[in-house]
């Protein structure tokens, strides 16, 4: 999916929300995808585990990304997780373990990414599924 995006000022854009319904509404419906996204992400970091919530960031990463192998350092991956290095550190640590990924020195390599996909939580599903139907 090609997606092509213009810049305009934000009064300018206000103006045309206010006068055209067709892009008030697309404005509204994207506020509110946004919003069903944070709701979920700020759940699934309260009610998953650690590894849970990592796999489901790579297969997000890699979704975006469209590669396998992803460049990321364990502080980075400890504030997106809201997680501690040394809570990263296992979490990845156990996905290795199980051959899901490979990881050494900030490179991150999906091996498996249909029993990573198994090994995230629901959330990744419903995210997907909500980043998939954006502009829909």
């Amino acid at each position: 999916m090609e997606v092509k995006a213009f810049r305009i000022p934000f009064p300018d854009l206000q103006k045309e929300v206010q006068r055209s319904e067709p892009l008030r509404q697309l404005v509204m419906k994207c506020a509110q995808r946004r919003s069903m996204i944070l709701s979920q992400l700020t759940a699934c970091s309260r009610l998953h585990d650690a590894e849970e919530r990592l796999a489901r960031w790579l297969l997000t990463a890699h979704d975006l990304t469209g590669t396998n192998s992803i460049l990321l350092s364990q502080g980075f991956l400890a504030d997106i997780l809201g997680a501690r290095r040394t809570t990263v550190t296992l979490a990845a640590g156990a996905l290795r373990r199980r051959r899901l990924i490979s990881y050494h020195r900030g490179q991150i390599q999906i091996l498996d990414y249909d029993r990573l996909k198994a090994a995230a939580c629901e959330c990744y599903a419903t995210v997907s599924s909500l980043f998939q139907n954006f502009y829909e």
